[in-house]
């Protein structure tokens, strides 16, 4: 019996040393550390605060080496990483029935009679063409009796120009307008077009006396024209922040233009591109970095600004899932136009923000390093409080961590793995041991 006890308890001290092998404080393994001080009114429900470039700039994942604590007792603090996102109403459109019931051509015009039989509030209509490569204007009127006509919108430009680049404008809005009929007004309805092909004339000698470029009125071809209403719907968006990029260096080559950037690390998911011209089409391409040398594609498209009589259009951004590079790439090719003199690059990207529980005025931060992400049992709770309340926490200048441990040397680093086994092998010599002693007794 006493044998028996005697291998327990060198079982129970084999594991206990193995414990302490294990347990080590998790702040010693981090770079960085940075106070966290309470800027708002205390709410009733959850804490946050957001991250900014230079924690980004030490942070390979949002939640990976973190770690949350308060000063006074030391208790570590559970907290999940989510994405800052806003609830809002957006503005969007929807088809509503209409009916194509009548045209004519006036001159070198085409008008289409299209009926709203719901009365519904028609803002906005789609000239539905299957044809390329035109330019046009369009104008709208609305009436009730088909005989007095109200201006509601244009004469604006109506144009396709996807020969050349991917530029098109089928649509036009004007305020919500709840006429029986619509007469849209399409200017320049013929074009007359070279065909491929020429007419000549000989004279009695055989000689070309007169060379004609055969041509061809060709009319828009209108398959239908919707009618659309405005309406509203609540998303929940993504917050979105102006990352800023370091312009690093300019090149020019024959027919593009580099540009080549720096960046905190920040997570971009838009990239706004302009230049100075009045009018102009380029295709970029968006590419990232994390040692400036192997570059990979984040995005590509084409950028234009278009300044036709009291028509403006801006490209929209270039759009993209997001990424985390060091460096980006961005390349545009002018082909045989003169280069972009002046051109903007601005970024924008999500902003995460740590959520949390606690009532402490300041809580300190450890971060940077290779921790793993921690599990906590929190979103459940956090997910049952309201969302529009919050306490907000704000992050105060970074500083090197005065609890972090040298690195261990190769030998170090493998030690704990030794232990462990070392103690499983004592364990196992133990009880051979003891049982050994048991048989002979």
């Amino acid at each position: 019996m006493w044998m028996k006890s005697r291998i327990l308890r060198l079982l129970l001290a084999a594991l206990s040393s193995a414990g302490i092998v294990f347990a080590e404080d998790q702040r010693s393994r981090l770079d960085y550390f940075r106070e966290l001080e309470c800027v708002s009114e205390r709410e009733e429900g959850k804490c946050f605060f957001r991250f900014d470039a230079e924690l980004y700039g030490h942070v390979d994942q949002p939640g990976a080496g973190l770690r949350l604590y308060e000063p006074d007792s030391g208790a570590e603090v559970p907290f999940r990483v989510v994405v800052e996102a806003n609830t809002e109403s957006l503005p969007d459109y929807r088809r509503v029935p209409e009916k194509l019931i009548g045209f004519e051509r006036q001159q070198n015009c085409g008008y289409f009679i299209v009926e709203n039989p719901g009365l519904a509030g028609v803002a906005r209509l789609r000239v539905i063409t299957p044809d390329r490569d035109f330019d046009k204007t369009i104008e709208v009127e609305a009436s009730e009796d088909r005989k007095s006509w109200v201006t509601v919108a244009g004469p604006e430009p109506f144009f396709d120009y996807s020969s050349r680049v991917a530029l098109r404008r089928d649509r036009i809005s004007f305020p919500s307008c709840s006429k029986r009929y619509f007469r849209v007004r399409i200017g320049e309805y013929a074009e007359a077009r070279e065909l491929p092909y020429s007419r000549v004339t000989i004279d009695g000698e055989g000689t070309a006396r007169k060379v004609e470029r055969s041509r061809l009125e060709r009319e828009l071809k209108v398959d239908a024209i919707e009618l659309e209403t405005p309406e509203t719907h609540r998303v929940s968006t993504p917050t979105l922040r102006n990352h800023p990029l370091s312009l690093m260096e300019r090149r020019e080559s024959a027919r593009r233009t580099e540009l080549h950037f720096a960046s905190n690390r920040e997570p971009v998911t838009e990239v706004a591109v302009t230049a100075d011209l009045p009018n102009y089409a380029r295709r970029v391409v968006l590419s990232g970095s994390d040692d400036n040398l192997r570059f990979e594609k984040v995005a590509e498209g084409v950028i234009h600004k278009l300044r036709v009589g009291r028509f403006r259009e801006d490209s929209p951004a270039l759009r993209f899932a997001p990424v985390r590079f060091r460096f980006y790439r961005l390349e545009i090719f002018n082909g045989d136009d003169r280069p972009l003199e002046t051109v903007t690059v601005e970024a924008r990207g999500i902003v995460h923000r740590a959520e949390f529980l606690s009532v402490a005025p300041r809580l300190e931060l450890y971060y940077g390093g290779t921790v793993p992400a921690p599990v906590y049992d929190l979103s459940p709770v956090l997910d049952r409080l309201e969302e529009a309340s919050g306490t907000e926490y704000l992050l105060l200048a970074g500083q090197p961590n005065p609890l972090r441990e040298p690195d261990r040397s190769r030998f170090f680093r493998f030690l704990p793995g030794a232990a462990f086994v070392l103690a499983l092998f004592g364990i196992g010599f133990a009880l051979w041991h003891g049982f050994r002693r048991i048989r002979q007794v």
